[in-house]
């Protein structure tokens, strides 16, 4: 392999690398500034920075969000303490079959 083809090798694969990054970064956010003009950031926009319309769009979708993010964690409480209930079932039967 000559030198060339290891230079366009490495710069193919930086190209990849950042394309990479760039393609997970997320969403791109457009917000407005205290002086009204379109600033771009990786995250949400701050309620301050809304309309009116957005800012309650935007307070319902966290709502939505942390509404899931409940029903998720209420789900995974259950299912840890079905886990605890076999397990004490589980000691339970053990015990008794060494009494």
């Amino acid at each position: 392999m000559s030198k060339t083809d290891s230079f366009s090798s490495l710069t193919l694969f930086a190209a990849l690398l950042a394309f990479a990054g760039a393609a997970s970064a997320g969403a791109v956010y457009t917000c407005k500034d205290t002086d009204g003009k379109s600033v771009y950031q990786a995250t949400p926009c701050s309620i301050d920075s809304l309309n009116d319309t957005q800012a309650s769009d935007e307070s319902r979708r966290q709502e939505a969000v942390l509404q899931a993010a409940a029903a998720d964690y209420a789900q995974r409480i259950k299912e840890v303490e079905a886990m605890m209930e076999n397990d004490v079932k589980m000691n339970q039967t053990l015990e008794h079959k060494g009494q």
